[in-house]
């Protein structure tokens, strides 16, 4: 292992260590860019001991963020994710405050919470707030939001093992790339890299689970009122042109 992979595997440790102190303790705070910004920080607190350079709990600078992706379970198949730029990152407190916190969560039933969860979890991931480590700080945010709006959002149910963290990075980056690309699912591109992408997310990939699927598998409701629930989907079927529908 050389010095770089030292590094990176040290860096690795003390986050996922912070993270466990953060199921124990999280930190409060109103859903808004400060709060995020406090996880990240308190999360990557010791990673300026293995990289000077690095700045836990600051938003990203550069104008936009590429990734070129390498899937575990197939090194050779590479495709880029192209997330926001500038001009799109600065949507990040609009997002977060238009989205509601926990109130807009709570006594929906899975199904009405995985379809808002995986809509807000792709808005907060194409516009990658952090230069790194964004992954895992939203999967802090998101889970202690939704805890708070009364439900379990256990993310490690979806990343056990290889084959099964490789679902959930397709996943996402279709949700960045739906974003970036909204014609790319129609097969219509206008670049090679485009083309690449296209082809494994949205053909070699067509049958994979969505972001939305892979978090209500991953979701347990906490116990609430037949008529809460009754009552919130009422209201979100009529903002979305359903009839209301109570068997669950």
């Amino acid at each position: 292992m050389d010095k770089i992979q030292k590094i990176a595997q040290a860096l690795d440790e003390s986050s996922f260590s912070r993270i466990n102190e953060l199921e124990i303790n999280p930190i409060r705070g109103n859903f808004d860019a400060r709060h995020l910004r406090e996880i990240h920080a308190y999360i990557f607190q010791d990673a300026q001991k293995f990289n000077p350079q690095y700045r836990p709990g600051e938003l990203r600078e550069i104008s936009t963020g590429y990734w070129s992706r390498v899937r575990e379970l197939s090194t050779k198949e590479k495709y880029l994710v192209v997330y926001a730029d500038r001009s799109e990152s600065r949507m990040l407190e609009k997002i977060l405050r238009d989205f509601g916190g926990p109130e807009s969560l709570k006594g929906l039933d899975l199904e009405l919470f995985a379809e808002k969860m995986a809509k807000f979890y792709g808005d907060l991931d194409y516009l990658h707030p952090f230069w790194d480590g964004n992954s895992r700080t939203l999967r802090v945010f998101t889970r202690q939001l939704a805890l708070e709006a009364g439900f379990t959002l256990d993310w490690n149910m979806a990343k056990r093992d290889i084959r099964s963290r490789d679902v959930v990075y397709v996943a996402r980056d279709k949700e960045v790339t739906d974003r970036k690309y909204p014609d790319m699912k129609s097969g219509i591109v206008h670049s090679m890299e485009e083309a690449e992408t296209c082809i494994v997310l949205y053909k070699s990939h067509k049958d994979s689970p969505s972001l939305k699927d892979i978090i209500r598998e991953s979701t347990t409701l906490l116990e609430v009122s037949r008529e809460q629930r009754q009552e919130v989907t009422r209201s979100a079927n009529r903002d979305r042109g359903m009839e209301p529908d109570f068997s669950f």
